[in-house]
């Protein structure tokens, strides 16, 4: 992703090069300024970089298949055919949306999904029916445990 000169504050700097220097707010701070983040791939299984965006006050352009698409709501982002003209389309209905209005929205799905409720899930759903007879139910939060989800 590279950003024409005089685009946007921070023109000219990459993502790839933010990322490949493992620099996390180089990336979140990319993220932020972008106007709207696609997630192209019909089959993802979670979305964690969708969730990434939404987080940073990006609305997201999906693909109307695999998991990511139910991390949106409306004027968060739009979900679209994974196809060229549908993503195309996806932007355009996200761009027509008040800047304000769209980032509050993606910033407001983001909230729904903290840390301890993604990885819960995540892990309910790599460990169904793996639990021993009789062992607490993946995801389950014991009283008075500082942690949230226990792992075997």
């Amino acid at each position: 992703m590279t950003k024409a000169p005089g685009d946007h504050p921070g023109s000219g700097e990459r993502l790839d090069e933010a990322v490949a220097a493992c620099d996390r707010a180089a990336v979140a701070g990319l993220l932020a300024r972008a106007d709207v983040a696609l997630a192209t791939c019909p089959i993802e299984s979670f979305g964690l970089a969708v969730l990434e965006a939404l987080a940073c006050g990006t609305p997201v352009v999906t693909a109307d298949r695999g998991a990511a698409h139910e991390l949106l709501a409306p004027g968060a982002g739009a979900v679209v055919a994974p196809r060229a003209a549908g993503f195309a389309d996806g932007v355009e209905e996200v761009l027509s949306l008040p800047a304000a209005a769209r980032r509050a929205a993606a910033r407001a799905r983001a909230e729904r999904y903290p840390w301890t409720t993604t990885i819960a899930g995540m892990l309910d759903v790599l460990t169904a029916g793996t639990a021993a007879p009789g062992a607490p139910a993946p995801g389950t939060v014991r009283p008075g445990s500082a942690r949230t989800r226990s792992v075997r």
